[in-house]
């Protein structure tokens, strides 16, 4: 008695191109697995930089805002300073 049948015989090169078609695929997996790990900590990397150079940005323009008051405010200064030396000047012209 034969523990294979004949058909057995003739379907068995399906089923081990099937079951290594099978273990192709897992494997292909794995490695697209890993792929996409590494991928995923690229992506982290990328992330974490683009949230430090925002963070570096809003401290700059905060910097540049508190500048800008400040010039804002020195140039007012120096308008006073440029009406009072103008009045003064005009004082001693009408003398």
């Amino acid at each position: 008695m034969e523990l294979v049948s004949p058909y057995m015989k003739q379907r068995a090169p399906l089923y081990m191109h099937c079951f290594d078609e099978i273990v192709c695929c897992v494997k292909l997996s794995s490695v697209l697995k890993c792929r996409q790990a590494c991928l995923m900590d690229a992506s982290k990397g990328s992330i974490s930089g683009l949230d430090s150079m925002i963070a570096n940005l809003r401290a700059m323009r905060h910097r540049c805002g508190n500048q800008i008051e400040s010039d804002e405010k020195e140039i007012i200064e120096i308008d006073k300073n440029i009406a009072r030396l103008s009045a003064s000047q005009k004082k001693y012209e009408d003398v």
